[in-house]
């Protein structure tokens, strides 16, 4: 009996180190985790707001979250989530987001960046670890969101039309030298963003083991849409948010989760972060609907950036723009912007004519006496500039032309 006892208290000792060293390692995993990804982020500026979380969960993983702003005042997100769980996940998340953030802040695309980050994390793994990886980065003032996706979770596009995005999905970073992540576009309109989550999100589950699952994520967002949009029902209390879309509409997804668990503990952390693209500064000025309105576009334009070759070409395609709006729109109002970011130029035409896109009509090759019957401007415009935007909002027509 003696040696029993004597056995059984030694058992007891070991499995109490055992568990107190697991406890120490849990804890120095948290301390990593939260001092790089707060729980809460909310930033704010022209032309964007974000509102980002992460929520721990019992045994800790490598999810995280970035958000920030760089000298060209584009903005950056990003979204990641580590396999293991721990102080090596911890660890390897740390390395992760200081490199992604490291190159991005030095002006990288998100593709570029991610690329890179692969190969000095193949480098750097002796424990086989894996992290999936969404970055974007988004140009506030003309909405385009140049994005790479490193076999993250799909994001979902919030805007009239909630749904999800289903990009080209590459590798994980860690597993393979020379991922070959490519980077893709899509243009935000004002008022329409992006959400970026982890798995622990649509993972979540009830006392009855079951997902919270996408479809129940998108019901959600539709619902915190509604509510935003007629202003009724809005969330209150002490832990509501204090306004904004982005912070809403993460509340909303915060509180659908919790209810739906009931209590349970979760076993995986969750991450999530809301984009949505805002109203800038409005510098537009109103012209004549005119080709008069000409001289006042030309003005503007060297203003800005002089009065060189470039300033004539781009004056070259804001006069066919004109004139397709005065002679075929029918409209009765004309706003107009030239704004120069870093190295980018950005026309902005808006006109309450009848819809057109222009950026989807095509002409068709024409014999020389026909050249002058319509199109062949359009194609003028084509050729000079670097980007053409369109979209149709609140009545109006919105092209926004692009110089480099």
């Amino acid at each position: 009996m003696t040696g029993e006892i004597s056995e059984y208290i030694h058992n007891i000792e070991m499995l109490t180190r055992k568990q107190v060293e697991t406890d120490v390692q849990l804890d120095v995993a948290r301390h990593i985790q939260y001092g790089l990804v707060p729980e809460r982020t909310n930033l704010k500026g022209e032309g964007f707001e974000i509102s980002a979380m992460t929520k721990p969960a019992k045994a800790v993983g490598g999810d995280f979250y970035d958000c920030f702003k760089r000298s060209d005042d584009s903005v950056c997100i990003v979204m990641g989530d580590v396999s293991g769980k721990g102080i090596y996940a911890a660890i390897f998340m740390a390395m992760a987001k200081t490199m992604i953030r490291e190159k991005l802040m030095a002006g990288l695309s998100p593709a570029e960046t991610l690329n890179q980050a692969n190969n000095a994390l193949c480098g750097q793994n002796p424990e086989g670890l894996f992290v999936t990886v969404f970055a974007a980065v988004l140009n506030p003032f003309t909405g385009e969101l140049c994005y790479a996706n490193a076999g993250h979770t799909f994001p979902v596009l919030l805007g009239e039309m909630i749904r999800v995005l289903e990009p080209e999905s590459g590798i994980a970073l860690g597993l393979f030298e020379d991922a070959d992540l490519s980077d893709h576009v899509l243009r935000l309109s004002e008022s329409e963003g992006i959400l970026l989550y982890t798995d622990g999100v649509t993972e979540a589950v009830d006392p009855q083991k079951e997902f919270f699952g996408m479809d129940r994520l998108l019901n959600t967002l539709k619902a915190a849409a509604e509510k935003t949009d007629t202003g009724a029902g809005r969330n209150t209390g002490k832990d509501a948010p204090e306004g904004g879309n982005a912070e809403e509409t993460l509340f909303a997804i915060d509180r659908a989760v919790q209810r739906y668990c009931e209590g349970n503990e979760p076993f995986d952390d969750m991450a999530a972060l809301v984009l949505f693209r805002t109203c800038t500064s409005d510098d537009r000025q109103e012209l004549p609907v005119s080709l008069s309105s000409l001289d006042e576009i030309r003005k503007a334009v060297f203003e800005t950036v002089g009065e060189g070759p470039e300033a004539r070409k781009v004056i070259l395609a804001c006069d066919e723009v004109l004139t397709n709006i005065v002679r075929y729109s029918g409209a009765g109002s004309l706003l107009f912007s030239c704004r120069k970011q870093e190295e980018e130029l950005c026309i902005t035409f808006s006109d309450d004519g009848i819809p057109f896109d222009p950026t989807a009509f095509r002409t068709e090759e024409k014999d020389f006496e026909l050249l002058d019957c319509g199109g062949m401007g359009l194609n003028i415009v084509r050729e000079t500039v670097s980007g053409m935007h369109y979209q149709r909002k609140d009545g109006r027509n919105e092209l926004v032309l692009s110089f480099i």
